[in-house]
């Protein structure tokens, strides 16, 4: 039993102590999670970082094709609550048209 409750107290600590991730239920949070995240990242991880962030909005205006609800689900579904780690590697999928491969 006294495992059990050292392991649960443990579980707790450890969730909130976690990576930050993006909130997109609005724009405005959108933009606070996208700032608060790139100001904890240097060097090249912040670079691939911005540039992943660029293609993925890029992309959704384009899909979007001028409607801003849509705009904003489909980033939305990408990024909501995903990590910097994670951003990125959505980033490294996503072409821009006209990009060289």
């Amino acid at each position: 039993m006294k495992r059990i409750l050292i392991a649960l107290i443990s579980l707790v600590l450890l969730t909130g102590c976690g990576d930050k991730t993006i909130d997109a239920s609005s724009p405005e949070n959108l933009q606070k999670s996208i700032s608060e995240m790139a100001n904890e990242l240097q060097g090249d991880e912040l670079q691939s970082f911005n540039i992943s962030i660029g293609k993925i909005l890029i992309n959704s205006v384009i899909e979007a094709a001028g409607d801003e609800k849509k705009k904003q689900e489909i980033i939305k579904n990408k990024i909501d609550g995903k990590t910097a780690a994670e951003i990125i590697k959505i980033g490294e999928n996503e072409k821009i048209p006209g990009e060289a491969e």
